[in-house]
């Protein structure tokens, strides 16, 4: 499989955590090749109450989809909704620690 091929998207919601990669087909449709849930515990109404339980929801989520892939994330695009929230549009890149 390429990997460049393959797009993840993550869903951060209060109950759970949910994590979709897949690629479009040369059709047009779209290949769904793995999913992830995780129950979540560490947020509350959109607000992170308990950093730890949600990095851990979030990691499993990954982990599970990336293991039915046959592939690793290098990026996401993540949804996450709260009263709270404003957005602004931003590119940046995160490196890995060696």
């Amino acid at each position: 499989m390429i990997q460049e091929d393959y797009r993840a998207a993550i869903d951060v919601g209060t109950t759970k955590v949910v994590t979709v990669i897949g690629r479009e087909r040369p059709d047009g449709s779209v290949e769904i090749a793995g999913v992830g849930v995780s129950p979540c515990n560490g947020l509350s109404k959109g607000m992170v109450r308990d950093d730890a339980a949600t990095t851990q929801a979030i990691k499993s989520s990954i982990a599970e989809a990336s293991k039915q892939a046959g592939v690793s994330i290098k990026s996401a695009y993540v949804g996450l909704s709260g009263s709270h929230i404003e957005s602004s549009n931003r590119w940046d890149q995160v490196h890995d620690n060696p």
